[in-house]
């Protein structure tokens, strides 16, 4: 009889070619299980996305409230959507008007005025546009005309007063109601005609309010929730009002020679930032 020891030699290599077989088996059987889980999942996701198609759209509508980010509003459709505001600021634009009482220190302005060559104003601005400064915008003036003021009765010998459009950023506001512009190397002042008209463009979201009007383009899985993220355009439903004027109180000798104190100051102060003469050559 064969003894097991001289056998095992022999059998050891079939041995050892089963077991490879078999871990090759049970590898493969985890490679077919695990694809047909991925192309499950794959079918899945195909299914849900055409269930959820995103949709394009243009906006159109009337701004009914708004949380964040978040506008409410309200279009053609019977009930208001809610739409997601992920636009760029350079693809956003806010217009309106306001009063001239609402310009203040630190915005951008474009106007034309008549100025002698000293850079005074000779007549009131009747019109004013406010925008938000963008690297490709020069500040400064530019000549427009030249137009010697004889109208008012002025003498051949007086200096000639000349159109300017101005592009600058205001610097200061007087109590009387006088602004300065820093237009690059140039400072001037001037001050609003009564009926003057003054109109915004700005890539500002805090001027957007209830009620403007509202543009854009946007898209959405679900109908009622969408997203607008391309471009932006509202326009403002009321005009912005300057700030309210505190009232006066009784004038005392103490307040009158503060007053004067200040006034003193202010005096000094605008001899300072006396303006260039706007004929200079730069």
């Amino acid at each position: 009889m064969v003894s097991l020891v001289a056998l095992s030699p022999l059998v050891a290599p079939f041995l050892m070619k089963a077991s490879l077989m078999f871990s090759f088996s049970c590898t493969f059987s985890r490679l077919v299980i695990t694809t047909l889980v991925i192309a499950l999942v794959a079918s899945a996701s195909s299914s849900y996305a055409q269930k959820k198609e995103k949709v394009k759209m243009s906006v159109n509508g009337t701004i009914l409230d708004m949380r964040g980010n978040l506008i409410q509003i309200k279009l053609k459709d019977a009930d208001p959507w809610v739409f997601q505001i992920n636009v760029k600021p350079q693809d956003m634009q806010v217009n309106g008007t306001a009063e001239p009482g609402w310009v203040q220190p630190g915005m951008y302005v474009s106007f034309t005025g008549q100025f002698d060559e000293k850079g005074i104003s000779q007549a009131p601005v009747s019109s004013l546009s406010v925008f938000t400064i963008r690297e490709e915008i020069q500040l400064g003036v530019t000549k427009v005309e030249s137009a010697p003021d004889f109208i008012n009765g002025a003498s051949e010998e007086a200096p000639a007063s000349s159109k300017f459009e101005v592009l600058g950023k205001i610097t200061g506001k007087s109590r009387d109601g006088k602004l300065t512009v820093a237009a690059g190397r140039t400072k001037i002042a001037f001050e609003f005609a009564e009926d003057a008209a003054v109109t915004f463009g700005m890539s500002d979201p805090s001027l957007i309010r209830k009620g403007d009007k509202i543009e854009g383009d946007g898209w959405y899985y679900e109908k009622g929730k969408g997203i607008m993220d391309l471009r932006l355009t509202v326009t403002s439903a009321e005009p912005f009002k300057g700030p309210e004027e505190k009232k006066r109180r009784t004038t005392t000798k103490r307040t009158t020679e503060k007053k004067t104190e200040e006034a003193a100051e202010a005096d000094k102060k605008e001899r300072a930032d006396a303006p260039l003469n706007l004929f200079d050559k730069k």
